[in-house]
């Protein structure tokens, strides 16, 4: 079982409603991955995924892959697919608050992700 995480974002009165999260590298295993992430619980926020990418010799947080999903207001699962990855992938999680979330509230995601699927290209 993969347990999930929650992130909260802070009250408008707070200054900033934006929350990121960065994830660990994961070596690449073949070469494409798909990743599923399932929102199970969303409480007035606007939740985007995003996948970075960079070779072992590359410095910093890498660049965007491209690829990725959100969720706003919603819940459910949704995949994104990252055709011929570099060495190194992660996520980057971006919460931030919902335009109809009262300002004195909190906005809450509870998510997970299940576990990456590593597949090679087929060649022709």
């Amino acid at each position: 079982m993969i347990d999930g995480k929650v992130l909260a974002t802070g009250s408008s009165e707070d200054g900033d409603p934006l929350v990121e999260v960065w994830g660990v590298w994961i070596p690449r295993r073949a070469d494409n991955v798909l990743f599923v992430v399932e929102v199970m619980a969303n409480y007035f926020t606007d939740f985007a995924v995003d996948l970075f990418a960079k070779d072992y010799d590359d410095v910093g947080d890498g660049s965007s892959a491209g690829v990725g999903t959100t969720f706003s207001n919603r819940l459910g699962r949704s995949s994104f697919t990252k055709l011929g990855a570099k060495e190194l992938v992660r996520v980057r999680l971006t919460l931030q608050r919902g335009q109809s979330l009262p300002e004195t509230d909190i906005g809450l995601i509870l998510f997970r992700f299940l576990e990456p699927i590593w597949f090679e290209s087929v060649k022709g």
